[in-house]
């Protein structure tokens, strides 16, 4: 009987520690058309070549659904006052149906940062709206640039390489005509703070 007990135990504590790891796994940041897939959650990457990539998110509106997008790099928090684009990746409305892209980061191009660095796809849909999606939080090294401490601040104070700015949606203006004239109804999705 002791013995069983003891294994129990034995089991418990080792499914603890098994579930406690699974919880520390870095996992894709999961967004509307697409999810970045490199580089990943956590991530360490050294000024020079730089990969980004991104598939299918399985949601709507899905990757098929998107254009053309605009990849920005982004160091600090997650609000537009508290984040500063430090460059454009690749070349502006690009098509999102490559789900890859190679650039250069230059080592000047910012200071390093823990998970202080994340990217701002914004996309445009077959319907004429845009779809803005980030990465997961990753690490830039061997930068000798210089960064505003607002910004490193924000970087440090974020909770995690999960930590990052919801994806969302802007709908493209409704545009009604009668026999006179034309009216515009705007309507968009809120962007969190």
């Amino acid at each position: 009987m002791h013995s069983a007990m003891l294994h129990d135990t034995h089991f418990r504590s080792l499914l603890h520690v098994l579930l406690s790891a699974l919880l520390l796994i870095p996992t894709a940041h999961a967004g509307l058309g697409i999810t970045f897939v490199t580089p990943a959650a956590g991530s360490t990457w050294p000024a020079g070549p730089f990969t980004v990539s991104w598939q299918d998110s399985h949601s709507t509106p899905s990757m098929s659904d998107l254009v053309s997008y605009t990849l920005t790099l982004l160091i600090g928090g997650n609000s537009d006052t508290t984040s500063q684009t430090i460059r454009t990746i690749g070349e502006p409305n690009s098509p999102v149906s490559e789900g890859k892209v190679v650039a250069d980061i230059p080592a000047n191009v910012s200071a390093s940062s823990q998970n202080g660095f994340y990217l701002k796809m914004v996309a445009n849909t077959t319907s004429g709206s845009e779809i803005v999606n980030y990465s997961n939080r990753f690490t830039l090294i061997g930068l000798n640039g210089t960064t505003d401490e607002t910004y490193l601040a924000a970087a440090q104070a974020a909770n995690g390489a999960n930590d990052v700015p919801a994806a969302y949606s802007i709908v493209s203006p409704t545009i009604t005509s009668s026999s006179s004239s034309a009216t515009s109804t705007p309507t968009s999705t809120a962007r969190p703070a």
